[in-house]
């Protein structure tokens, strides 16, 4: 019990001030006992048999839903849909304790929800850092259109692994590791997964150096296209030539949810 505490705090960095957001709405998804917050965020394509997709995003570690942006549907223009993204238990008005072994089945009761109010449209999921763990989980468990996955994360592999962490706490890092659920192992699910995939890889992250990044990548088993950038864990694209390489990316698993992808 100590180490799986010990793993929810190093792992998770949870917060529930509020948060303001004017732009967008607020959802409650029943889970057990327990309610998960989600906020969503609408566009409405100026096409008039215009597609329509809904994103589900999974934030970091620190991540909250309220800062959630409407990428990429501020770049399909072409398709009608909204952004929905999930505070983890523990994180904003989600009720329950910060817990590492409740995320996978968040993340499936999230999943869930959206695909029964829209059984009809596209279902895209994105993750970032620790939230590609539960992406990835999804589309190994779920019929996903497409993914999208910045700085994909073998957190388990990588505590048990690197230098920076498996020294960590007088040789505790390998007990941590061994608490990160098995579900959530990112390498063993991206090799059930079959998904068009967008990664987006910070070349210079320090917390989750490419070495171990590129891990799943390789083990993903569908169509995929990497956009690698020059930029640090939390950067953005600056150059104007990544602005467009990024761009290209995003259209092409566009023409992949259309299926005119060539």
């Amino acid at each position: 019990m100590f180490f799986q505490w010990l793993a929810n705090r190093t792992i998770l960095k949870p917060s529930r001030t509020p948060i303001a957001a004017p732009d967008k709405l607020r959802r409650e998804i029943p889970f057990g006992s327990r309610t998960l917050e989600v906020w969503t965020q609408a566009i409405r394509s100026e096409s008039a048999d215009s597609n329509h997709v809904i994103v589900l995003k999974f934030p970091g570690m620190s991540g909250r839903a309220e800062y959630s942006s409407l990428s990429p549907l501020d770049q399909w223009t072409d398709f009608s849909g909204e952004v929905w993204t999930i505070n983890y238990p523990g994180y904003g008005a989600s009720t329950g304790p910060a817990d590492l072994r409740l995320i996978p089945a968040t993340a499936l009761a999230f999943f869930d929800e959206a695909r029964r109010i829209f059984p009809d449209s596209k279902l895209v999921v994105a993750g970032t850092s620790l939230g590609t763990c539960p992406a990835l989980l999804v589309a190994a468990s779920r019929s996903v259109d497409g993914l999208i996955l910045r700085n994909p994360s073998p957190i388990g592999h990588l505590i048990r692994e690197h230098p920076r962490y498996n020294r960590w706490n007088f040789g505790a890092a390998r007990f941590v590791a061994d608490c990160f659920p098995e579900e959530l192992d990112p390498i063993r699910n991206a090799a059930r997964v079959t998904t068009p995939t967008l990664f987006i890889q910070s070349a210079l992250d320090q917390l989750v150096p490419v070495e171990f990044q590129n891990r799943v990548i390789e083990a993903h088993r569908g169509p995929q296209r990497l956009f690698s950038f020059p930029g640090d864990h939390h950067e953005l694209p600056e150059r104007e030539q990544d602005r467009a390489e990024f761009h290209t990316g995003l259209m092409w698993l566009r023409d992949e949810l259309l299926g005119t992808s060539p």
